[in-house]
């Protein structure tokens, strides 16, 4: 299991968007809110990220978007290109793990499509945090949250709303280093502040989940070692 806590484009010194909509600032590309678009009036659209310092990224996550192609180009302070990633057709949830690059300074995100107007939600990249020894099974809540009230006479009235996954994480016999990742992992977001999970990241057709610590971590010290235990719940 894999997290991304910290998402260096919150970190610019400077974020701009060709063609951009004022109504959907580029600023909502890291926006708590996965459905709080970027949009631009155009069919295509170049989002560059200038940083004051090096940056390190092995990972990427995107989501709630309208691309056919997404390319992300990772460039130096003498704006050699350090890597790039390619993503032609992407899924609504993308996830990309690459080679550790440890110099970044800028990035820039081309988006095209068949359309007049192109959107992203969400795109998220830095260096990943690794869970280790997750205890399976892991049993996922799908909280519906559809809202209804229901007379004594059995009358119904309902509002459809959306499922979401909830589901507790339990790690056995961590070393403290592997403690003290986790807890710095934790404390870029604390309770209620969203990033990307990736339940299976050794499975590339499974998506990584947006969403949030809902509640406070535990941790039990097993002579050198420690278990410890979170929940999670998916957000929107």
């Amino acid at each position: 299991m894999k997290i991304l806590t910290h998402n260096i484009l919150e970190d610019n010194s400077t974020i701009v968007m060709t063609n951009a909509d004022a109504n959907y600032p580029v600023e909502n590309i890291y926006s708590n809110m996965l459905e709080e678009l970027a949009q631009a009036n155009a069919s295509s659209t170049v989002i560059t990220i200038d940083f004051t310092a090096d940056q390190i990224v092995d990972c990427l996550f995107l989501g709630m978007h309208n691309a056919s192609s997404i390319i992300a180009v990772f460039k130096n302070s003498a704006a050699a290109t350090l890597g790039t990633v390619t993503l032609t057709l992407p899924t609504v949830f993308e996830k990309r793990y690459i080679d550790t690059l440890t110099t970044v300074r800028s990035i820039e995100i081309t988006l095209t499509a068949a359309v007049d107007e192109i959107f992203i939600g969400n795109f998220s990249c830095g260096e990943h945090t690794e869970l280790h020894n997750v205890r399976q099974p892991m049993t996922v809540e799908h909280k519906d949250t559809s809202m209804f009230n229901q007379t004594l006479g059995g009358q119904t009235m309902y509002n459809t709303g959306i499922t979401l996954q909830s589901f507790n994480v339990d790690l056995e016999k961590l070393t403290d280093t592997q403690v003290t990742a986790f807890k710095a992992a934790y404390a870029q977001v604390h309770k209620g502040k969203c990033f990307w999970l990736d339940r299976y990241n050794d499975i590339e057709t499974e998506d990584a989940i947006y969403g949030i610590f809902d509640a406070n971590f535990h941790t039990t010290r097993n002579r050198r070692l420690t278990d410890l235990s979170f929940s999670f719940t998916e957000a929107k």
